[in-house]
């Protein structure tokens, strides 16, 4: 199978993090990332907490867009 990049913008503080985590285990930054969605995709209970904190940083959002509209 022929991959596919994408791009990902990350803040300062979740890339410093990356990078340095890859680098303690010198492996690639990219390696990590594939590894990462691999295990979201096979174990449900990381799916589930993923889910779970997507849910309520997109609620915290909305609510503080309608505090910002007050």
């Amino acid at each position: 199978m022929r991959p596919v990049r994408i791009t990902v913008d990350l803040a300062a503080d979740l890339h410093g993090f990356l990078r340095a985590y890859a680098q303690a285990r010198d492996v690639a930054a990219a390696d990590v990332m594939r590894e990462l969605i691999r295990q979201l995709r096979e174990d449900g209970e990381l799916s589930a907490r993923v889910t779970a904190e997507l849910e309520r940083r997109r609620e915290a959002l909305a609510e503080a867009m309608r505090a910002a509209r007050e």
